[in-house]
């Protein structure tokens, strides 16, 4: 991911967790379909024996791992070289973790355990597109701490806040830094994935808000936007013959996008286009951007 030359589209395109998975994979020699497979199985073995302290019978577990294990959506998962194949086992994990989390006594097992629980969460905040899940995590832990634990004093309850929510939070703030600063200083984009970086950001962001055309639905950005941009962002503007007429449905915008920057570069050979000019480009068009909307060269959209 972080020594190619090329522009990286399939590897910074999404987040680059499956990719470091599959690297690690290879090490083991073990073919990707049957590490899926068993990577699943231990997270839920893991999930069930973490169950168990609460005191669930044997045979319930027993029925709820067996569920698990021939789930049929899991087969489609394991069939494709896709990130919801890990996704799954990793929250399992998460779950166990919390589990041992809220039953162990001792501060050195907490301390691990939380720490293990940061970098699952991490692991997966830099495998998945959809954010947020660090406050989903935090908001969901604290309530159900306090309800299920109410015996316990405000300072124990404090303590094992540390335990379950901020320390896990802090590892995956350092896993996410961690990726961050090497997408930045080897590809020159400051973000844990390129859709994810805020030049790319900024300049969707301003695409979609232009007041021109008519919404449609599933077409974030229509011709008319597109237009307009070009009317007053000259780096947009060396885009337009690489952009298609028609509206342009869903996630293949951004797919479009980057292809179409990749192309205005070096028309000629645009796989020798690094990640760092792609980024740039990005850069040149959201200021441009921001600039036209600043002296109301574009109407914007009443969000």
């Amino acid at each position: 991911v972080w020594f190619s030359d090329g522009i990286g589209i399939l590897n910074l395109g999404h987040p680059p967790g499956y990719s470091l998975f599959v690297w690690l994979v290879s090490f083991t020699g073990i073919p990707l379909r049957i590490f899926h497979e068993l990577f699943y199985i231990f997270s839920v073995f893991l999930l069930i024996y973490s169950i168990r302290l609460l005191k669930v019978p044997k045979i319930v577990c027993v029925l709820v791992f067996s569920l698990l294990i021939f789930y049929p959506l899991t087969f489609r998962f394991f069939n494709d070289a896709r990130s919801e194949a890990i996704t799954v086992s990793l929250f399992n994990i998460l779950i166990a973790l919390i589990l041992f989390l809220l039953f162990k006594k001792k501060i050195s097992e907490k301390i691990i355990y939380s720490c293990l629980a940061g970098l699952t969460l991490g692991f997966i905040g830099i495998t998945r597109p959809e954010k947020g899940i660090e406050y989903i995590y935090m908001l969901s832990l604290i309530p159900i701490m306090f309800l299920t634990k109410p015996q316990w004093k405000l300072r124990e309850k404090i303590q094992q806040s540390c335990f379950l929510v901020f320390l896990p939070l802090l590892v995956f703030i350092m896993v996410n830094f961690a990726i961050v600063s090497l997408n930045s200083i080897f590809l020159g984009v400051p973000g844990v994935s390129l859709w994810n970086a805020p030049s790319f950001k900024g300049m969707y962001t301003g695409l979609m808000k232009i007041d021109a055309g008519t919404p449609v639905r599933q077409v974030p950005i229509n011709p008319a936007q597109l237009e307009a941009a070009y009317q007053v962002s000259p780096s947009f503007k060396t885009l337009e013959p690489f952009l298609p007429k028609e509206e342009i449905r869903g996630k293949f915008t951004v797919w479009l996008l980057a292809d179409a920057v990749r192309d205005s570069i070096n028309p000629v050979n645009p796989r020798s286009v690094t990640t760092r000019q792609v980024y740039q480009k990005f850069t040149e068009i959201n200021q441009e951007l921001k600039t036209a909307f600043r002296n109301r060269l574009l109407p914007t959209k009443a969000f």
